[in-house]
């Protein structure tokens, strides 16, 4: 395969996992269902498109199909929808002081994901990054957590304990919401400084993105028991998953902000359009003892 086959794999890939993405919002945004004609109209998406990855997401078991052609998201799919999407996040091993390494530094692409190692001589320490756009599912990002601390092994001949030694120092999750603008408005920038975690909301070009980022160190299972239920930190996975209300808020609270400023320039207009009359209107002319007017 060419090197320009391999970059069309790659669009091709991301522009399916977006449609999917498309679709899936569009079903969760309508809990009665659709029908693939309906889900093509709300997306833009080809009606073949949508028959076709429809078929794929009922296979998974992420969507099913009820009466007169209606899809819906499973409840295995609002699982699996509801896991953030990993955009971005740093990686790191601390490896023994007694341990002769060699600096290295390596790249790793993947068809869906960048991935970067570094091994450093002086700290003893391996330090990585995975970037992805689309942002990766969040099982996916998890296991090539998991490829880094084998990548480590390779490079430096030492067993990694890849639950203890291979941590997260920082991870950026993201979320596209369609259908919903924040015009006029740059973002909305929500920090938890005693959590560590930094939740931003801003326009692209045809959704909302909900960017939330985890500034501190965390095993991948943290990581996982974060996001899952029924850890101390699980007001972390209800508040996002409640995103949609809250973009729906600010989105609201814009409205109102719209509304009230079309109505003061509406006044306002009233208002300078009465100092027109006013100021082209008669106006009383004053004569001096010697018949010239005054001013």
């Amino acid at each position: 395969m060419t090197e320009g086959q391999d970059e069309q794999g790659d669009k091709d890939c991301r522009n399916k996992q977006e449609k999917i993405d498309k679709i899936l919002e569009a079903l969760k945004n309508a809990p009665e269902g659709l029908t693939p004609k309906e889900m093509a109209r709300r997306t833009g998406i080809k009606h073949s498109t949508v028959k076709s990855y429809l078929r794929e997401l009922d296979g998974k078991g992420i969507v099913e199909r009820k009466v007169r052609g209606l899809y819906v998201v499973s409840e295995k799919g609002h699982e699996d929808i509801d896991l953030p999407n990993i955009h971005n996040m740093r990686l790191m091993a601390e490896l023994p002081e007694d341990l002769e390494i060699e600096h290295e530094e390596r790249e790793i692409e993947f068809p869906f994901a960048e991935m970067t190692v570094e091994i450093g001589e002086t700290h003893h320490r391996a330090t990585g990054t995975v970037s992805a756009e689309p942002p990766l599912p969040f099982e996916v990002g998890c296991l090539l957590g998991k490829v880094f601390g084998y990548e480590v092994e390779r490079a430096v001949g030492y067993e990694v304990d890849h639950e203890e030694d291979v941590m997260v120092s920082s991870c950026e999750f993201n979320k596209d919401h369609f259908g919903v603008r924040l015009d006029g408005i740059n973002s909305v920038t929500l920090r938890d400084l005693y959590e560590g975690v930094e939740e931003k909301l801003y326009q692209r070009d045809e959704s909302i993105r909900h960017e939330t980022r985890i500034l501190r160190s965390l095993t991948l299972e943290d990581l996982s028991n974060l996001v899952a239920k029924g850890t101390t930190l699980s007001h972390f996975s209800k508040r996002y998953r409640n995103i949609e209300s809250k973009v729906g808020k600010v989105h609201e609270d814009y409205q109102k902000m719209v509304e009230g400023l079309v109505r003061t320039n509406k006044l306002n207009r009233k208002i300078l359009d009465k100092l027109d009359e006013i100021r082209d209107g008669p106006q009383e002319v004053n004569f001096s003892k010697e018949g010239e007017p005054n001013g």
